[in-house]
């Protein structure tokens, strides 16, 4: 949902849980080393304005983003047309390989619909 929430997440998967504690020190460092700040990494924020067809796909074993995390950003999108898979067993992206004939009919057929639909 946000570059805060991913710093955490990826320091305690790699770390262990207590170094999530660190997210706030390495955020600081951003705007020197990326010229960005933090706010402007947050899709949560800007789901609510997206007003085009929707699909979030997502492992339910997902360390990177959390299932918590993903119905969170789904939650938040306002979009008319608007779905979510989660892929069981799958984490951040392996979901082709968890599901790969459920991913092509999924995935596939909302590129293959909505491309027609602008072409």
């Amino acid at each position: 949902p946000n570059i805060e929430e991913a710093v955490a997440d990826r320091l305690a998967l790699h770390a262990g849980a207590p170094a999530a504690m660190l997210a706030p020190v390495l955020l600081l460092q951003m705007p020197w080393i990326l010229g960005i700040e933090p706010a402007q990494l947050h899709p949560i924020d800007v789901l609510p304005e997206l007003r085009s067809p929707l699909l979030i796909a997502a492992g339910d074993s997902d360390r990177h983003t959390t299932p918590a995390e993903t119905l969170r950003l789904f939650a938040a999108a306002r979009a008319e047309s608007k779905s979510l898979w989660m892929v069981p067993g799958a984490a951040h992206l392996d979901l082709h390989r968890f599901a790969p004939a459920e991913y092509e009919r999924r995935v596939g057929g909302f590129l293959q619909e909505r491309l027609r639909s602008v072409s």
